[in-house]
């Protein structure tokens, strides 16, 4: 799988594993859950945004993350703004 592997890339990958590890930690509570749910979508969306380079990377092989990582963004931006309309 050609995985674009600049600087750049890798820093916005390991903010996706950030975001999907704190989803994780926030879904351990009930109260939190749904919004944990959000944001792990958006650190999923997120790696997939780093892995290839911006959804700019058309090859067979990064076609498909990149189609779920668009999903994994349009179902977990408005999870996280209902989240944090109803947390804050």
């Amino acid at each position: 799988m050609p995985i674009s592997w600049t600087l750049k890339n890798i820093f916005v990958m390991l903010v996706g594993l950030g975001l999907l590890g704190w989803g994780a930690w926030l879904g351990l509570a009930a109260y939190t859950r749904l919004f944990g749910i959000g944001l792990g979508l958006v650190g999923l969306a997120t790696m997939a945004l780093g892995m290839t380079g911006g959804f700019m990377d058309t090859s067979p092989a990064t076609s498909m993350i990149s189609k779920l990582g668009t999903l994994a963004y349009a179902l977990g931006l408005p999870i996280v703004i209902y989240g944090i309309w109803h947390l804050g």
